[in-house]
């Protein structure tokens, strides 16, 4: 028969036993989930059932889970893409992502879940609008939108505080969308082919503007203030209608090539 001091010490084993299971469950718990337990096998299966139905070659887009999730780079340029499934923002490792001739007309508001995105090519197809949840990827540096029915960009573009480098050529704009001329890191602007006549004096704003793409924009005149643009290097104005130049524009000491 078990005495009162054994029993005592029996119990307190228990306890023990009892604290550190749930220790080991908590953290168990707070252990953070891995893409393989977030994204569930139904919305693999629809991404599968999507590239199914689109003709795209596993070699370019995995039918295996694990390397579909693992995948930094996607490059579809298929002719029989109609859509994008919202279920591609599940592919949170994605790096870069490149779609080009395409019958995309806009992108799922799930874009935005893509947050490791850096690359971003929609180019060569039938974009006329895009989704305002476009401001929220920021880490994005370079965004490629040429070759499209883009007349406007969505405001929250602006908040693209990372962006560096951005491609708005064979589009349908009129004028520079306002959104563009508060991107404080952008480098690299090209707005070639667009009807766009003129050029606001807040072009200047872009202070780190290194490459300006002006070509076939039906442009008569530049901005006088052109020269606050200390960093720009190449100046892109070929097939426009400028008989003048702004005289800052000899001021500018690191510009390398400027066509007319």
């Amino acid at each position: 028969m078990l005495t009162m001091k054994t029993m005592k010490l029996f119990n307190l084993l228990n306890m023990l036993r009892l604290s550190s299971f749930l220790m080991t469950f908590v953290s168990f718990c707070a252990l953070p989930q891995t893409s393989d337990s977030v994204v569930s096998d139904k919305a693999l299966q629809r991404l599968w059932q999507w590239a199914d139905n689109h003709r795209i070659y596993s070699e370019v887009f995995p039918r295996d889970k694990k390397h579909l999730l693992e995948e930094r780079s996607l490059v579809l340029i298929n002719k029989n893409i109609t859509r994008l499934p919202p279920e591609i923002g599940q592919l949170k490792n994605v790096e870069r992502l490149l779609l080009s001739n395409t019958q995309l007309t806009t992108l799922p508001e799930e874009i935005n879940q893509l947050t490791k995105i850096k690359e971003l090519y929609l180019t060569h197809s039938k974009i006329s609008k895009l989704p305002h949840q476009m401001g929220e990827l920021k880490v994005l540096q370079e965004l490629h939108l040429g070759g499209n029915q883009l007349s406007t960009l969505p405001v929250t573009i602006k908040h693209l505080s990372a962006l560096q480098s951005l491609s708005l050529n064979r589009n349908k704009f009129t004028q520079i969308p306002a959104e563009v001329l508060q991107l404080p890191n952008l480098q690299s602007l090209s707005l070639s082919d667009n009807p766009l006549k003129t050029l606001p004096v807040e072009i200047v704003t872009l202070e780190k503007l290194r490459t300006l793409d002006l070509e076939n924009t039906q442009l008569t005149q530049l901005p006088l203030p052109i020269e606050k643009l200390q960093h720009l290097q190449k100046l892109n104005l070929r097939n426009n209608q400028l008989t003048t130049l702004p005289k800052g524009i000899w001021e500018l000491r690191n510009l390398t090539t400027s066509g007319q």
